[in-house]
């Protein structure tokens, strides 16, 4: 069966959600600074091949070598074009929002020739406004790439398989999946073609050409990155090959020689029903609506059942299921590793809410939208009030809800950011309004809501919430109080750690004050040759005894800041310190 690419007024609602894609998070990209460790690790890895002319192998940090591969390190320094030639938040979270569009326009496009124009927008909202999708499309993380690349992969051999009535290659999906590989390693390939594998034996197809056909767009799709493994096997040696096995294969054996994310059985369950948020609300909620059929004298088995889906369904069921179970079987387990499967969680959602509506069941439907609306107008008048009303008039929020009410008030609100608080008044209020009266809006209102909300948050409230929990407070102090030449080093306890946030904003210009820092037998002997004379240290405050237990005979030492809050990268008390080797060192 062919159909019809672009019917009716596709083009139009293509370009329409593009639009709104682009606009929950381009504008927004560079206003929250680096508050995690995880966001400028990526970035300083495409900040050293700038540096270095390295684009296979680079080092950052004077000594580590990058964890994965390194598609999303040439993105970031590609998209230096719009910045300058320099690599910011801006550049660094680009390719995840990129990545975002492609995945859910994708999404649209190809479900909207076989559900309609309007369920198929309902999905693309549904995920724009999951949790997870949202956090992880403003991040700089590997995470939105790797899940586009996946899933548009599978998008494409699912129309090919269609349209040809059997399993064939898509050399499509084998370029996208390439790009999965090059960005996280073999599972970028091994994953889709798993997932069509089994979607292919559901629909009744040869077991043993489902297998050649998956088996053959795997292996295509690990030609190019075998060159670039080679290329940097050749430049990083051992040291590489056994980093390349411990993160690719270590990590789904549980055989890593250090504990990364290991998470009980039932992590995944919860991830994915706190990503999933609020949508959650909505399927929790139906529950209520299920009743038992009376008198039904047999039901289908579950091969009758399967055989009843529409393609897409069991498409969306298949990748659900198959993508879900893989990521149970490692002992590390992390919330982004389902990403994959939130499109097609979404596409549920959307036939749960036409089911809803189509029986009898409008104001399940109803409350979802009115518990969504009112967290809206909630958050937008608390916003307003907090950035208008003097502090002495606000009774105590501890800590946290200080510093948001201090941000709120300190920050200017621009045009825009009026606009959108508006707007998500005028929104919720009219979704509230519109509940009882016409019903067939209610949903889309509910969607409208929660993504007005996103858009005050994205604009006004998360920079002024993470903004103060970023390490850039240490850069600023070493800025203050530096003299030129002396180097810049850290020192953590635990092996695996730096201070990459300040790396980041200090140009990489961080170094290690010690090989192999952080082990716990020390090597005084070899260490000496290698120790600074004289520098800047950061340090954390539990850090500071080991470190003087070590060196610290061999140094004068000055504490110039002690800071107020933990770091965002070490969660300890974050010091700094002017060392110098002292005489008979």
């Amino acid at each position: 069966m062919t159909y019809n690419f672009y019917p009716s007024r596709r083009p139009l609602l293509t370009m329409l959600l593009v639009a709104v894609i682009a606009f929950t998070f381009l504008p927004w990209a560079a206003d929250t600074l680096f508050n995690t460790k995880g966001e400028p690790r990526e970035a300083i890895v495409a900040m050293s091949m700038l540096h270095s002319g390295n684009f296979i192998l680079p080092e950052s940090y004077g000594t580590d070598i990058p964890y994965k591969p390194p598609l999303l390190a040439w993105l970031i320094a590609a998209s230096t074009v719009f910045t300058g030639g320099e690599v910011t938040e801006f550049s660094s979270r680009l390719p995840s929002i990129i990545a975002t569009i492609a995945l859910i326009t994708c999404g649209f496009i190809v479900y909207a020739k076989r559900r309609g124009d309007s369920q198929a927008m309902t999905m693309a909202l549904v995920t724009l406004t999951s949790v997870e999708v949202f956090r992880a499309a403003s991040a700089c993380r590997v995470d939105m790439v790797l899940t586009a690349c996946i899933v548009i992969a599978i998008y494409l051999m699912f129309e090919a398989r269609e349209a040809k009535g059997r399993p064939v290659i898509s050399w499509g999906a084998v370029a996208l999946m390439t790009l999965a590989v090059m960005t996280k390693g073999p599972v970028g390939a091994a994953l889709p073609c798993l997932a069509m594998w089994v979607y292919c034996l559901l629909r009744g197809d040869s077991a043993v050409r489902a297998a050649l056909i998956a088996a053959a767009g795997s292996l295509l799709a690990l030609v190019i990155p075998a060159v670039w493994y080679y290329a940097a096997w050749t430049q990083g040696g051992e040291r590489f090959l056994h980093l390349a096995m411990e993160e690719n294969f270590g990590r789904l054996t549980g055989t890593m020689s250090y504990g990364s994310h290991e998470n009980p059985w039932w992590y995944n369950f919860v991830t994915v029903i706190a990503g999933m948020a609020p949508h959650t609300l909505l399927a929790l909620m139906s529950l209520f609506a299920i009743r038992r059929r009376k008198g039904a004298k047999s039901r289908p088995g579950l091969r009758e059942r399967i055989a009843a889906l529409r393609p897409e369904t069991l498409l969306a069921l298949t990748v659900t299921v198959v993508i879900f179970v893989f990521y149970c079987i490692p002992k590390s387990k992390r919330s982004v590793y389902l990403l994959p499967i939130y499109p097609f969680l979404a596409y549920f959602v959307t036939l749960l809410i036409d089911w809803l509506m189509l029986n009898g069941r409008r104001r399940i439907v109803g409350i979802y939208a009115d518990i969504i609306a009112g967290v809206g107008l909630i958050a937008a008048w608390t916003v307003w009030g907090f950035h208008m009303v003097s502090p002495d008039l606000i009774p105590d929020m501890g800590k946290s809800g200080a510093e948001l009410l201090d941000g709120l008030r300190a920050e200017h609100f621009s045009f825009i950011n009026w606009v959108l608080i508006i707007l998500c008044i005028v929104v919720c209020g009219a979704t509230l309004c519109a509940i009882g009266r016409r019903p067939a809006l209610v949903a889309r209102g509910a969607l409208l809501s929660a993504l007005s909300i996103y858009w005050v948050a994205s604009s006004t409230v998360l920079p002024c919430v993470l903004n103060p929990k970023s390490d850039i407070t240490i850069v600023r102090r070493i800025q203050a109080v530096e003299t030129l030449p002396q180097g810049i080093y850290s020192y953590n306890s635990a092996k695996m750690l730096r201070y990459y946030t300040a790396a980041f904003y200090l140009g990489d210009r961080i170094r290690l004050f010690a090989p192999e820092q952080g082990s716990s037998q020390s090597t005084a002997g070899t260490e000496s040759a290698s120790l600074p004379a004289q520098g800047l240290l950061i340090i954390g405050q539990k850090d500071l005894d080991q470190w003087q237990q070590r060196f610290g005979s061999a140094y004068a030492t000055d504490t110039l800041w002690t800071g107020s809050r933990k770091s965002c990268d070490s969660r300890q008390i974050p010091m700094l310190i002017h060392f110098t080797s002292t005489p008979g060192r």
